[in-house]
């Protein structure tokens, strides 16, 4: 049975470098799995890594039930392409 992925509280004071990659080393097990849990469900990877992006975007500008500032509409235009998402064209 594989390990319950956990969260550990932060160790180094917030907004030190430190401290950003912590915050890194926590979240890529945990965006790992949900990945592979996208790709098993039919989901193309980059589709789902540029919707993450967006989504995670989007909660440090607003709450979830505010609308949409102009400039993040342009944000939801972007889609990552390439291997691995290593390159970003605009589609609109």
């Amino acid at each position: 049975m594989a390990k319950a992925l956990t969260i550990g509280a932060p160790q180094h004071p917030a907004m030190s470098t430190a401290s950003e990659q912590e915050c890194r080393d926590m979240l890529a097990p945990h965006l790992d799995a949900l990945l592979r849990k996208v790709e098993a469900a039919g989901w193309d990877r980059g589709q789902a890594a540029s919707a993450l992006m967006y989504l995670a975007a989007m909660r440090l500008s607003r709450p979830d039930d505010a609308p949409a500032r102009p400039a993040f509409r342009r944000i939801a235009r972007l889609k990552l392409v390439g291997n691995h998402g290593s390159d970003i064209v605009s589609r609109g």
